[in-house]
C-alpha cells in the first residue's frame, strides 16, 4: 500500500490476484510485441542452445512463458537450477538483470538472453550477438508490461485513476 498504481511484468499481475489473492486491476497493457530472443553470433538455429544458458529477467515474466515455448517447440527442454546438457538437449534458465544480460553474453557465459529492448539492439550494435527471434512473432500482441492498480484505489479516487488510465491509452495511440 506504498503505491496505487504500478507498471510490472504481466505475469507479476496475474501472480498478484490469482495466486496471492490481492485485489489488484490491470488497466492497460504495456510493452506489446517488444521483446526478442538474442543469441550469441555462433548460434544458427534455436537447437543450439542445448547445453548453455539463457537468460530472462524473472521467473514471473513473458518472456520466461515464450521463452519455455519456442525451446519446447525445438525439441528442448527447459531446466532450472540444474546444468544445461547438450545431450540431453536441456537449456539452462537464469534469471538475470537486462543490464547484465549484454555483458554476459560478450564474455560467453550464457548463450543468449530474452528481454525487451533496447538489449536486443545492444547486442546487435556491438556485433556480440544477433536477433533470432521477436516474441511477438511466436506469440501476436502478448504483453511485456501492464499498469496496475489495486481496488480500493478505484473505488476510493475512480475520477483518478480514470484520468490516468487515459494518459496512458493517449500515449500509446502516439
Amino acid at each position: 500500500r506504498q503505491i496505487d498504481v504500478a507498471h510490472l511484468l504481466m505475469p507479476m499481475a496475474i501472480q498478484l490476484r490469482q495466486v496471492l489473492g490481492h485485489g489488484v486491476r490491470v488497466l492497460g497493457w504495456n510493452h506489446t510485441n517488444g521483446s526478442a530472443l538474442t543469441v550469441a553470433p555462433d548460434i544458427e538455429h534455436l537447437e543450439d542452445l542445448a547445453g548453455t544458458q539463457v537468460a530472462i529477467p524473472f521467473w514471473w515474466s513473458i518472456h520466461n512463458i515464450v521463452l519455455q515455448e519456442l525451446l519446447r517447440g525445438s525439441g528442448l527442454r527447459p531446466v532450472i537450477r540444474s546444468a544445461a546438457s547438450r545431450s540431453q538437449r536441456t537449456v539452462e534458465l537464469v534469471v538475470m538483470s537486462p543490464s547484465d544480460m549484454v555483458p554476459a553474453l560478450a564474455n560467453r557465459s550464457i548463450g543468449g538472453y530474452v528481454v525487451a529492448d533496447p538489449f536486443n539492439a545492444i547486442a546487435q550494435i556491438k556485433k556480440i550477438g544477433r536477433i533470432h527471434t521477436f516474441l511477438g512473432d511466436v506469440w501476436r500482441d502478448h504483453a511485456c508490461c501492464v499498469l496496475v492498480t489495486r481496488d480500493d484505489v478505484i473505488a476510493d479516487c475512480a475520477s483518478a485513476v480514470q484520468g490516468v488510465t487515459d494518459a496512458v491509452v493517449a500515449a500509446q495511440l502516439r
